[in-house]
């Protein structure tokens, strides 16, 4: 950034300009976008527990000849250029191509045995990316399973190609067919229509012009192609959209094959217009505008077996014009469907009939139906940050938060609140998706909890949201998401002997290793969840987590942190990384701004803050920003522990933690303050300078050199206004 672009050079350091500037920029490049409706056929790949892709052709082609070949095709939309790892595991020999490039070649290691998993870059561009595989059945098997590497913090969506497919969820595959499997290189392209292959691509797709399989007449529908046969009692519900012109439209239900009628309830929006288990026909006024009509069929035992009544809708003109009611990208046909529910279940209105939330069917969970056989709705994540569950946006929105409340601006608040509402009310069906496909498409890290960085960031996060959200639904879902993650700290965590936090992880780089981060993982979580339920059993795991680490992670000599304790090798790495050290400091700050004046931890833990703020003290750089790597001054200045340090030392003045007669650490504060608008944020909002996500090491060049920065990285984001925010108010 040069220095006439920074926010201090046309602005100063005014800290609210900075936080609104900054906050507003995060918004505009994220707008509160809902999660993406697309169609998916269960007929087509899966995925498995792993999140992998799962295209296993003998199992979808059982005919295929050995030495017959085919291809399977999926597409990536990006909004940047960036290389991307993927992971591959074959069955059988594998090619695939991105934009017309060969990036992957099985070798015999791969084809033998599906277990051994390959990585390989692939140099995404902006826009849409082709992935094309070319597969050859052998006796081994036929086909591959391939993830992005890290999966559960690099989760994509796999999109189906072709016109015919565009907006469907997941991959599609192609006829067998003979060939010299050498020679197989795809010259078809994903962007056109899946007729110029001249190949025969599945699943089964139910085109716009074939969409007619389900009609009886105008606005009918065969009820039994999507549900089978239900039983007596059992209720099924249909919706659909249409456009009033204001004369009246007319419905008309037609009996099954015996002239006995189940019975049907018919509502136009929220009025019901028909009830009744006779052939009948109503007429009601439609003003100008879009209707929603929303049918419910309960069988009454009486109709003939594999019979349902039709449902016509007319106009005045003709047949009505309906239209799917919801955006469902990919659908074809005009109706929504579900169920099918037990009669203990009560009918559900049509306001209760949403996208936003999982049914109880009575005999399990349920979610929304296409036409045609298993065509489901699956909610997708396809926004870059909103609408995400991680441990970097906890922190972002935590910010967010904060400067809404701060600047009085609650459209900056909201904001903040509606991102995490839309993660927890979606919960209860992400549990049911994972159970369901294997891999979940949204909220895949909370569901596949295994750390604390999956749950403790976001979810302090949420419940710090907790007063902000007003969604009931939602209140409860936060309630239900904060105990299971309370659970998960106090009885799945892996801990060491004397009760510290660790990370097993096996056979991951990081087997058996203790990180400085996992002190804001999980700390800032147990004492919002002791405020929630005042159970002071969180509160005691939260303050004595400070000094367990501070036992393996300490360096007595500098007074910070080093960054991770390897128990493999029994020793701390001496590695005092910058924001493992601001993760610390900053967590402490909000478990003493909590722990009662007499708790009998509360005096060890003031000096391990005065002890740390004093190590860190001494080695802010000469432009008012610590280092990456905090006692090497050969290391880029860092954004994000900055701003940690200057929330910390504001907290300890503030509060009174930290003795600041000569003003030392106030003089901190500004000096770093003035830093971030100088060198860190520019005139527009941007943050620059953060350090991206890290591993670990035993060296200080991998910190360095390798662990580079990244602007607007949401490590900083959150953090950046947290620290205006207590800079202020030390003002």
């Amino acid at each position: 950034m040069e220095r006439y672009e920074s926010i201090y050079y046309r602005g100063g350091a005014e800290i609210s300009n900075v936080l609104r500037t900054v906050a507003n920029h995060y918004i505009g490049m994220n707008p509160p976008e809902p999660f993406t409706f697309c169609a998916f056929s269960r007929e087509g790949p899966g995925w498995d527990r792993n999140g992998c892709l799962c295209m296993d052709l003998r199992e979808k082609l059982p005919d295929a000849k050995q030495g017959e070949n085919a291809y399977a095709a999926f597409r990536i939309w990006s909004d940047s250029e960036e290389e991307k790892l993927f992971e591959m595991a074959c069955f059988g020999p594998a090619r695939l191509y991105v934009a017309g490039e060969m990036v992957f070649q099985s070798s015999v290691t791969e084809e033998v045995n599906v277990k051994h998993k390959k990585a390989f870059p692939v140099q995404l561009k902006r826009g849409w990316n082709d992935f094309i595989f070319c597969f050859s059945s052998t006796a081994s098997g036929f086909g591959a399973m391939i993830a992005p590497e890290e999966v559960r913090w690099h989760w994509l969506p796999f999109l189906a190609p072709f016109t015919e497919r565009e907006g469907c969820l997941g991959a599609v595959y192609s006829q067998a067919f003979p060939g010299d499997f050498r020679k197989m290189k795809p010259d078809f392209c994903l962007g056109g229509s899946e007729r110029e292959t001249g190949l025969e691509w599945y699943p089964q797709r139910w085109s716009g012009e074939a969409a007619d399989w389900n009609r009886e007449a105008a606005g009918g529908h065969r009820w039994e192609t999507v549900f089978g046969e239900i039983e007596p009692g059992q209720r099924i519900y249909g919706k659909t959209s249409l456009r009033g012109d204001g004369r009246e439209i007319m419905i008309q239900t037609g009996a099954g094959g015996t002239g006995a009628c189940d019975r049907v309830r018919v509502w136009l929006d929220q009025t019901e217009i028909l009830d009744s288990c006779q052939e009948q026909k109503t007429a009601c006024a439609a003003a100008e505008g879009c209707h929603t009509v929303t049918v419910m069929v309960e069988r009454t035992g009486l109709s003939e077996k594999g019979n349902y009544p039709s449902v016509e809708i007319y106009t005045e003109g003709g047949p009505a014009c309906c239209e799917m009611p919801e955006r469902i990208c990919g659908a074809t046909g005009d109706w929504l469907y579900l169920g099918p529910f037990e009669n203990s279940v009560p009918v559900f209105r049509p306001e209760e009939l949403t996208l936003n939330r999982l049914y109880d069917t009575g005999n399990g969970g349920t979610y929304w139906r296409l036409d045609g056989k298993d065509n489901w709705v699956r909610p997708c994540l396809q926004n870059e940050l909103f609408g995400r569950w991680n441990y970097p946006l906890g922190v972002t929105l935590y910010g967010l938060l904060q400067t809404g409340r701060h600047l009085e601006e609650n459209g900056i608040t909201q904001y903040a609140a509606s991102h995490i509402a839309q993660c927890v009310q979606m919960q209860e069906y992400a549990m049911w998706d994972e159970a369901v496909y294997g891999y979940p498409q949204i909220n895949n890290q909370l569901c596949t909890m295994s750390m604390l960085d999956d749950c403790g960031s976001f979810a302090s996060a949420m419940l710090e949201a907790y007063s902000e959200i007003h969604e009931e639904t939602a209140k409860t879902a936060v309630k239900t998401i904060a105990k299971r993650v309370a659970d998960h700290m106090e009885h799945v965590q892996e801990r060491q002997e004397d009760g510290a936090f660790y990370r097993i992880c096996k056979d991951f780089f990081m087997e058996n290793t203790m990180w400085a981060d996992d002190l804001y993982m999980s700390t800032p979580f147990l004492i919002r969840y002791y405020q929630m339920t005042g159970d002071a059993v969180y509160l005691e795991d939260a303050a004595k987590q400070f000094m367990l680490f501070k036992k393996y992670l300490f360096m007595e000599r500098e007074q910070v942190m080093s960054h991770v304790y390897d128990f493999k090798y029994q020793t701390p790495t001496k590695m005092p990384w910058g924001r493992g050290n601001g993760w610390v400091l900053f967590s402490l700050s909000e478990v003493l701004a909590v722990l009662p004046e007499d708790h009998p931890k509360r005096e060890e833990l003031l000096t391990f803050f005065r002890q740390l703020s004093e190590g860190i003290l001494m080695l802010q750089g000469g432009n008012g920003l610590w280092h990456q790597l905090l006692t090497h001054e050969d290391s880029y200045e860092e954004t994000s522990c900055t701003a940690m340090f200057i929330y910390g030392f504001s907290r300890g003045i503030r509060y009174g933690w930290l003795p600041d007669e000569d003003r030392r650490y106030r003089k901190a504060v500004q000096k770093a303050w003035e830093g971030l608008t100088k060198y860190a944020i520019d005139r527009k909002g941007n943050v620059y300078g953060v350090c991206r996500g890290s591993q670990y090491s035993f060296t200080p060049d991998y910190y360095k050199y390798d662990l580079t920065s990244r602007d607007n990285d949401t490590h900083g984001i959150g953090i950046v206004l947290l620290a205006g925010i207590e800079a202020g108010k030390l003002e």
